[in-house]
């Protein structure tokens, strides 16, 4: 859920004339904080680029930004850098309701917050599992430990008695 926008992230719908509009945004941790339980941390750049017609609204946005965040392997600190894009159409209905990437809104609404659809499509396209770039390797020391590690895990592993019982069947 989100608590409260700020006024630069509305639209002002009623105001914009038939055609292309171009809005460009820079969202920093305040804006990420404004979101219950966001995962996201890091400065992006937005380009939404709204096409208003008639009876609906295509939005097309496209981000880059750096994330900042924890490399989920060695736990040191990195900069992992992000982009994407995402589509949104909004229509314009009597009865307002969303039906997957439509949103449904009142004809005569004045303003829309592209907040929730920012943050949304930031947040789905970052990494599920975050860790260091190739060219930023894991930190060495936490690398080798988890690799002698693994390898002791693998030579201790005792065999399981229930197994070595059943291969000495044979079947007659």
């Amino acid at each position: 859920m989100m608590m409260s926008t700020r006024v630069e992230h509305i639209l002002p719908i009623q105001g914009l004339g038939m055609g292309l509009h171009e809005f460009d945004f820079k969202l920093d941790q305040k804006f990420f904080k404004q979101f219950d339980n966001s995962l996201v941390n890091g400065d992006f750049d937005v380009h939404l680029v709204v096409d208003k017609q008639s009876t609906l609204l295509y939005m097309d946005l496209t981000f880059e930004g750096i994330e900042k965040t924890t490399c989920d392997r060695c736990l040191t600190d990195i900069d992992l850098p992000a982009k994407g894009e995402a589509m949104l159409v909004v229509k314009f209905d009597e009865n307002e309701r969303v039906e997957g990437d439509v949103i449904f809104i009142h004809p005569g609404t004045p303003v829309f917050d592209v907040a929730p659809f920012m943050h949304e499509a930031i947040s789905v396209a970052l990494p599920i599992v975050k860790k260091c770039i190739d060219t930023e390797p894991c930190d060495a020391k936490i690398a080798a430990y988890l690799s002698s590690q693994e390898k002791e895990t693998e030579e201790s592993e005792p065999e399981n008695d229930i197994w070595s019982a059943l291969k000495k069947l044979k079947p007659e």
